[in-house]
């Protein structure tokens, strides 16, 4: 099993990215498909249903790939703000704990 393919007996934090191509593709449309189903059970208009769901969505990648997330000294500012013309090189995720 890779980082790129989590189990779905995985309970720990979900594995972070550092830019929304490279997150794995099945995961996106289950949540997408899930945040629409819940937006339409809470009654929300179909007409706008796609502004929702985008929304959510991006909160959803926030929690999940790293230039989306907010700066931890400025949360104002995202990383990919922060980093201006920058380019990440290298990246790893430690988990710790079980």
């Amino acid at each position: 099993m890779t980082a790129d393919a989590p189990s779905e007996n995985d309970t720990g934090p979900p594995p972070l990215r550092t830019f929304r191509s490279l997150t794995v593709l099945i995961p996106v449309y289950n949540e997408r498909a899930t945040v629409a189903e819940i937006s339409r059970n809470e009654g929300k208009p179909e007409a706008a249903m796609a502004k929702i769901v985008e929304g959510r969505m991006n909160g959803w990648f926030k929690e999940r790939v790293l230039l989306d997330q907010s700066y931890v000294r400025d949360e104002k500012q995202s990383i990919a703000g922060m980093l201006g013309s920058a380019r990440i090189v290298a990246f790893s995720q430690v988990f710790i704990g079980s």
